[in-house]
């Protein structure tokens, strides 16, 4: 399950749309707990995680912009020599931690497993 894991999240590192700590650890959870929690884990992992980058571009005014650069990428063609995100290009005020998205996820998963919601 860990190996599946990185296998998984490989192509996202690859964009720079995740960072190989983040698929570390996330390949930790999966290891640990098994594919059936992990897959929760990261289906909720990446709604908390979204709904927060949604919220950042929003209040900043930044969404238009950030989906347009987004369909330019993919219309010139994903695998292409220009990742998707580039530091020095792109800037930090788009991006947000993963870490702490995934702790939370991890942890409101076990408390419905807990609680008897899973």
């Amino acid at each position: 399950s860990c190996i599946l894991a990185i296998c998984i999240f490989f192509p996202l590192f690859l964009i720079h749309a995740i960072g190989a700590g983040d698929i570390k650890l996330f390949s930790l959870v999966a290891a640990m707990q098994g594919l059936e929690k992990a897959f929760q884990v990261c289906i909720l992992w990446f709604l908390l995680a979204g709904i927060a980058s949604l919220w950042r571009l929003l209040s900043k005014h930044r969404l238009r912009q950030r989906l347009a650069y987004v369909w330019r990428y993919v219309k010139s063609g994903i695998g292409t020599h220009v990742p998707y995100y580039d530091k020095k290009r792109d800037g930090m005020q788009d991006t947000i931690p993963l870490a702490p998205f995934l702790a939370a996820s991890y942890s409101l998963v076990e408390l419905g497993r807990w609680k008897g919601f899973w």
